[in-house]
Formats: structure tokens, sequence, C-alpha cells
């Protein structure tokens, strides 16, 4: 899966001083001085929490230089050096001054850092970045329970403090950078929802993440879908690529520039590489219309259009994910493929129609056909899933979409959740659904250690007077519960790098099966 990122990218030490591949230096941009541990709850106010997204450390580690980690050897001891990298909404007035607020746990002195812009505003946030070293330790004084503590925060010109809680429960909850997280940490929460439309040198399109109202959307366009207008003048470059749009139904348009020239010793050539163009989406947008222009300037006339032959390209745009509609709901996207065409790579999603009920199919209008556990282990790396193949029956409507119901409960922090893990049809009256539940990335946000608890089926049907109607297979209501199921999987089948086990067909979750098919 691909997922829209912040393209902050710098050599990360040359603002310390430090020589990219050296690893000593002194540290002249950290201030590390001085300051006051929170005091969230006072009665004088001046200590906040945010939980609105305001201010959001994203990570934090050690600068990794040449062979080593950077140092700061100004004091009488060599410290090792930290990057922390902060977002700050857009909202935010330019007089609030970016801070880390760190210290070393078991000492009761705190100290801060100032965080300088790193970058020009995307998605919403403007993003800065803090280093800091004093006051800590290094490769000579790192002792086995050495742990720093530290919080990003907003300091207004009135002395208030408005510290980043928004990956933490308490108020008084920071992060904690230890031996066992190698003294740095990834933080998930408050991303920007970006859905990316890349289009191919193919010549097909696909989406990446989601298009919502109200978020974010990125073009990546392939300049090789339109080479023809690449004219010059006195040898640079004299042409462009541009994308076009509206949104609808409130025909909001934009447009802009979707290339980049490759420079060499500071001169353009006539090479170029995608730039990616992101605009906002309207609060009250349902649909996205897109087209291409490729024309050269200076004189020529060249001019060409990648529109889908005049009719440009359409995409559907959703609800909030906290919609009824697109509340927990995922579905597997058959682009991408990994060692089992059976492995369920979901993305969010959302259906198109609003449930007008929901009841027991009760008439064999859909049962599932089987149900396995899947296990693949490539590079050490765990990937288990659960899934199903659905028979649909005579259902008296049309179809349109069956899945996978789970609850489960997170081993990480204990918190349960749910998922419509909706199917695809894989033949004719065969869906297709799964949920992957352990899963491994270098983005926490994209990683799962959960244990489901229970699983049903659902078919949706829309009746000939227009209702759209939820049918169960769900044991009467009570779900089917995970652990007989486990413990009934048998029937092992080898893929690559792992197994299928096959829940036998004796299984309470067949009773549908057994009653609809003789």
């Amino acid at each position: 899966m691909v997922h829209p990122i912040w393209s902050r990218v710098t050599c990360g030490v040359m603002a310390l001083g430090l020589a990219c591949g050296s690893g000593t230096s002194s540290v002249g941009a950290e201030t590390g001085a001085a300051s006051e541990a929170p005091a969230l709850g006072k009665t004088d106010g001046f200590d906040s929490a945010d939980r609105a997204c305001q201010v959001i450390l994203r990570s934090v580690g050690r600068i990794f230089v040449g062979d080593g980690f950077a140092t700061d050897c100004s004091e009488q001891t060599c410290n090792w050096v930290w990057e922390a990298l902060v977002d700050v909404a857009e909202q935010v007035p330019d007089d609030a001054v970016v801070k880390v607020l760190y210290h070393l746990v078991g000492d009761a002195a705190w100290y801060e850092a100032i965080a300088e812009r790193s970058g020009p505003e995307e998605f919403g946030f403007r993003h800065f970045r803090a280093t800091f070293s004093r006051h800590l330790f290094g490769p000579d004084t790192v002792r086995e329970d050495s742990e720093i503590e530290l919080v990003a925060f907003l300091q207004y010109p009135d002395g208030r403090r408005v510290f980043d809680h928004n990956h933490s429960s308490g108020d008084l909850e920071n992060a904690h950078l230890s031996a066992e997280t190698n003294f740095g940490n990834y933080f998930s929460g408050c991303a920007p929802v970006v859905g990316t439309i890349f289009f191919s040198p193919s010549y097909s399109q696909n989406v990446q993440g989601a298009l919502r109202e109200g978020g974010y959307l990125q073009i990546l366009y392939m300049p090789e879908r339109l080479p023809d207008c690449r004219n010059t003048h006195n040898g640079y470059p004299c042409w462009d690529l541009l994308v076009h749009g509206r949104f609808w139904p409130g025909g909001e348009e934009f447009s802009g520039s979707v290339r980049q020239f490759v420079y060499q010793n500071g001169t353009p050539t006539n090479e170029v590489e995608p730039k990616p163009f992101a605009t906002r989406i309207p609060d009250t947008a349902e649909s996205v219309e897109v087209w291409f222009e490729n024309f050269s300037g200076c004189g020529s006339s060249c001019r060409a259009w990648d529109s889908n032959y005049g009719a440009n390209y359409h995409f559907e745009v959703w609800p909030p994910a906290d919609h009824p509609r697109c509340a927990d709901v995922e579905k597997d996207n058959l682009n991408l493929h990994g060692e089992d065409v059976r492995m369920p790579h979901n993305e969010p999603f959302c259906v198109s129609y609003d449930l007008s009920e929901q009841s027991d199919a009760t008439h064999c209008e859909f049962w599932p056909e089987d149900v396995g556990i899947g296990y693949i282990g490539h590079y050490g790396i765990p990937f288990r899933w659960i899934f199903t193949d659905l028979r649909v029956g005579a259902t008296g409507g049309q179809v349109l979409a069956a899945g996978l119901f789970v609850k489960f409960h997170d081993n990480r922090d204990g918190r349960g959740g749910q998922r419509f893990a909706v199917g695809n049809e894989v033949s004719p009256g065969l869906w297709r659904a799964g949920f992957a539940y352990q899963t491994w990335s270098q983005d926490p946000a994209y990683t799962r250690d959960l244990t489901v608890d229970e699983l049903a089926f659902f078919l949706d049907l829309r009746r000939a007077d227009g209702r759209v109607v939820r049918l169960w297979q769900s044991h009467g209501g009570q779900n089917y519960s995970m652990q007989p199921i486990l413990a009934s999987a048998i029937w092992p089948e080898a893929i690559p790098y792992g197994r299928i086990q096959w829940v036998d067909q004796s299984a309470v979750v067949f009773e549908s099966k057994h009653s609809c098919v003789r």
C-alpha cells in the first residue's frame, strides 16, 4: 500500500554545523535552556493540553551521520544529538513559538529546545524541526536505565503553553525514549486526510488513500503520458504540463503544474519529473473531474490533452471517515498482490448507499462456503488474516456488497474495535472478504496486533422498491465466537512462506450452509 508522506528532504545535520558523514560537532542551534515542567490543571490556566491537532510530535530520534550517531561535544562530555519533527496546524497564529520540552527521567530539571521551520506548508500543517542534546547522554555516559521524557508544545507571547496530547490519553502522559525504543519513536494520530490519484505511464489511474470531503486531493501525474510539446528557447525548456479540475456539485475549479525540470549544475534541462499537485477538497464535494494540458510557449502553438478522449476523468469523493457510510468500513484492494491472492489488502472504504433496515438472512439468500486462517512470515515479518468465500443464493434484489464483520481487541492497549470488511465478487455469485489482524510496518499507524473475538457475515441488497437491506448470518445476532473457530481450523494448505488452515465444515459457523445446501 502506498501512503502520502510529508516531503521533508534535508541532510538533517547541516543546520547543526555537522558535516554529512561526520559524527562529531558543536551544536550551536540548540538552546537547551532550563524550563518548567508542565503544570496542567492549575487555576491560572497558562498550561493546557491540546487534543485538537494544533501541535503534533511526529517523530524523534538520534541523528545518524556517516557510520554512527551525531554527537555534541561542546560540554564536558559528548552527548548524542536528537532531532524532533513537529507539525503545527495552519490555523495556529504565527506568533506561537514551537518548542520541545525534555528531561532525563529521574532528573527534576526540565529543558527546552526551539523548533525552526523545516519546509513548506503541506496538507494543512506547517513543519518544524528541533534538535537537542544538552543535559542528556552519549555513547560514554548512557546507562541501561537511561530514559528521556519529552513533549512538543506551543508558547504564546502572553506565556500560555499548549502541550501536545494528541497521541496520549493522560494530561501528564508524555513521550518516553529508552533503549527499548532505540531512543526514538514515531507517533501516529492527527494525520491529514489525503487521497492521491496516480496517473501511470500505462494510461491507467488509481486512487491511493481516500478522497474525502474536507480532506486533500493530491495528483501524481507521469509526464510520459503527454510527451509531445517539449519546445526550448535558447536552450532552456519552454513548456508546461498542467492539471485542471473542478469539484461537483459546487463547480470549484483548480489548476496547477504537475512537472518539474531536472537541473544540472544549476541549469534546467528538458528532462522532467512528476511534481505532486495538492488542493483542499470542499466540504460539500461529491465528486471531482480532472484533465491535463501539455503546451509549449515562446511562440510555439503546440498543445496536447489527456482528457479521457474528451470525457475527462471522474472520481467519487467520500464523506468523512466517521460518516455512517464509512465508519469502520474497509475493502480489499485487488490491485495490490502479495504472496497469495487470498491475502486481503484492505483500505478505508465508503459504501455509496444508506441502509434502510437490517435483518437475519432466513431464506438462504447467502452463506459462507468456507473460512480460512492465513499466515505468511516472509523475511520473518508476520501477516495473519481471516477470510471467507460467501455464496449468494436467491436474493430477491440487487446485490450491492457482501462481506465479513469482525469484533476485536488490540493486544497493545486492550481497546476494542470492529470492522466491516467489504469483499469482492471473484466469480459469479461468489464473494471473497478478508481481514488482516496482524501486520507490521515501520509506520505504527499501519501496524496491527489484534485478536479477533467474534465474526459474522453480511449481504447488502437493493430491493425493487429502492430500499437497501443488510442481511446477516450472525448466529441469531450473537455472532460467532472466534475461539471455537480457531480450535476447529485444520486441513493446512501450504502457500509460499506460510500456510492456510481451513475451518472444519462441522463448525457452527457453517450452520447456514448446512441448512441451505442439500
